[in-house]
């Protein structure tokens, strides 16, 4: 079965609204006892498909 593979053009955006994010990992995450069973970080976005014109 062959895929057909097509260039497009889009936006993302945070899904939290409306504030901006800014994203930042401080390395001591890692040692950090509040972060004890910490094991995955989700960022999300959502990604819309728009016209080049």
């Amino acid at each position: 079965m062959k895929t057909e593979v097509q260039n497009i053009t889009g936006v993302s955006t945070y899904n939290v609204t409306p504030m901006k994010v800014f994203f930042y990992i401080d390395p001591e995450f890692e040692t950090d006892a509040q972060m004890d069973g910490i094991n995955n970080l989700i960022l999300s976005y959502t990604f819309f498909k728009v016209s080049e014109e």
